[in-house]
């Protein structure tokens, strides 16, 4: 259990400027693997969704033919 001092040292120093620096470095350079020249790579995306589902044991099942506009 936290005391009264340490909880208002945990809010102090989640609300200081050097946290929200330190947060919007994060941000700025996280990386998404499925985004090539801006744009969702459908490939990559498929290759992870079958590679995870091998991980995690599922069946394989038939592929079915999506159609319509869908935004990731």
């Amino acid at each position: 259990m936290l005391s009264e001092e340490e909880k208002k040292e945990m809010l102090m120093d989640a609300m200081s400027r050097k946290r929200l620096m330190d947060f919007r470095r994060m941000e700025e350079s996280k990386f998404n693997s499925f985004i090539v020249n801006g744009k969702v790579d459908a490939g990559k995306v498929i290759k992870f969704i079958s590679e995870f589902n091998k991980f995690t044991g599922h069946k394989k099942r038939k592929f079915r033919k999506i159609e319509g506009e869908f935004k990731l």
